[in-house]
């Protein structure tokens, strides 16, 4: 491949990408003041454990088979079209979802009485139904955008997304005053017309019939099986702490807790996502384009100093923004951030290391070794909780996160070796881990949160530009083209 290519498709690409997801996130922080002063904390807890529900079904009942259209699109064992894979897997995708929205409807008072111990939230478990059948097919359509490398037209939906959810917020909660049903309900109707917008494109382009490729879904379904078994646990371990404090503790706690994962989340939205949207698709084609697996290490290096970076700022800043924008019962949020965030990035770290396996076919080994995190978050929810009270479930999932990317690195080297060397990890997330902890130390000292803010924007700024002068100069580049003994990848 060109040397140019690289870096511009990894920087440039997942740059729009980030930028699009910034923008879906960036309508929960210019909404923070209007939600936190017409919801109480115990309503975003509430509205967290809608979401949750939402993604448990969309997992357990929706057939996402997104992961597996890029695979086999690419893949030259197959003769698949895009047209067979997009068609097959949004019809089986949609008709699931439509099985589990009826379960939904059927059984929302029931299950508000599981959750909340009250009715009074069933108007708010049906929207959630919704929302599972929608949220697929928007995530089929954006998966499309990017298979079709349109990132500007990636740009502008986010941008009419951010404006439509805006326009709902307002709506729903300022002046119909709706609260929890009011959030749920502008997620809602944002995706349900940027679904349509996205599946027309789609649709025209690939000209294709609403029919199933029996052959195609067989084989999709194959490859998804063990991500979706993987994804349920994923969840129960990422997301049993929401339910573990509701019961155990109070709705309240968990609405700082979901406060404080909008937050520790921008390590994901900033960087994670964007680049895993990209690198989700192209790491295929780097694997049968280039056999030197150095420069799968050198680009997961750079993974983890983006991480790391991006850490470093949220960390150092929620504290001054969450005081600045929320009601003061909001505040005590900030002191579950530091923990949450290294749960975000060994947990992004970890899905890294999935690849071996998916390029191997071994998807059962993602299974097995997330099984074994089950029992270290649950022991670990009851034990520190018992042991330091409320800041008890964050220990844990950081905790929890570490051990699976420990364990994870171990037999992914075994499976397909990517050259990593586990030194240079730990001692890159030493180095920004002590200045995070300097900077926060340093920062801690100035009373004017404005000020903190304006030090942190000079910092940012000149991290900008000294990224920018190493793209220019190719130094970037060279890194992640290098291999371990000096010479270039292939």
């Amino acid at each position: 491949m060109k040397k140019n290519s690289l870096l511009a498709s990894i920087l440039g690409k997942s740059g729009a990408y980030g930028f699009s997801g910034l923008l879906a996130q960036l309508i929960g922080f210019i909404m923070l003041p209007i939600y936190t002063h017409h919801m109480t904390p115990q309503d975003y807890g509430v509205a967290s454990l809608v979401i949750f529900m939402v993604s448990l079904s969309e997992i357990a009942f929706g057939a996402r088979l997104g992961q597996a259209i890029p695979k086999y699109l690419h893949d030259k064992n197959y003769s698949f079209s895009l047209a067979q894979l997009y068609v097959t897997a949004v019809v089986a995708s949609t008709i699931l979802s439509l099985i589990a929205l009826f379960v939904v409807m059927l059984w929302s008072g029931g299950i508000s009485m599981l959750m909340f111990e009250t009715n009074t939230y069933k108007a708010a478990v049906i929207i959630g139904g919704l929302m599972v059948v929608f949220n697929g097919l928007e995530t089929y359509g954006l998966l499309f955008l990017r298979l079709q490398d349109v990132p500007s037209l990636y740009v502008k939906l986010a941008v009419l997304k951010l404006v439509l959810q805006l326009a709902f917020n307002i709506l729903l909660i300022v002046v119909f005053q709706y609260g929890v049903v009011g959030l749920l309900l502008s997620n809602l109707l944002a995706s349900i017309i940027l679904t349509i917008i996205l599946q027309c494109i789609a649709y025209r382009k690939l000209n294709s019939a609403l029919l199933l490729d029996t052959k195609a879904l067989k084989v999709m379904l194959k490859f998804c099986a063990p991500l979706w078994y993987t994804s349920l646990i994923s969840l129960y371990v990422g997301s049993v702490h929401m339910i573990f404090i509701s019961r155990q503790i109070n709705l309240e706690v968990l609405g700082f807790y979901a406060l404080a994962q909008r937050f520790s989340g921008l390590v994901m939205v900033l960087f994670w996502t964007p680049f895993f949207q990209y690198w989700q698709t192209e790491r295929f084609k780097l694997l049968e384009s280039n056999k030197n697996m150095a420069v799968f290490s050198h680009i997961f290096y750079f993974v983890i100093a983006g991480l790391s970076v991006v850490s470093l700022f949220v960390v150092v800043g929620s504290e001054s923004i969450i005081i600045l924008l929320t009601e003061k019962s909001f505040h005590e949020a900030a002191k579950y951030i530091p923990l949450l965030v290294i749960a975000n990035v060994f947990t992004c770290m970890g899905m890294y290391m999935n690849f071996p396996y998916m390029a191997k076919d071994k998807n059962h080994y993602i299974f097995n070794l997330k099984i074994a995190s089950v029992p270290v978050i649950t022991v670990g929810l009851f034990l520190f909780t018992w042991l330091i009270g409320a800041m008890g479930p964050a220990v844990a999932l950081a905790v929890t996160a570490i051990f699976a990317y420990g364990i994870n690195s171990f037999f992914s080297k075994r499976v397909l070796d990517l050259g990593i060397n586990q030194l240079k990890v730990m001692v890159i997330l030493f180095l920004f881990s002590f200045v995070s902890i300097l900077l926060h130390w340093v920062l801690g000292m100035v009373e004017l949160i404005y000020v903190r803010l304006f030090i942190l924007g000079i910092l940012g700024a000149g991290f900008l530009v000294t990224l920018r002068v190493l793209i220019k100069k190719g130094l970037i580049l060279k890194f992640l083209l290098k291999d371990e003994r000096g010479g270039e990848c292939g």
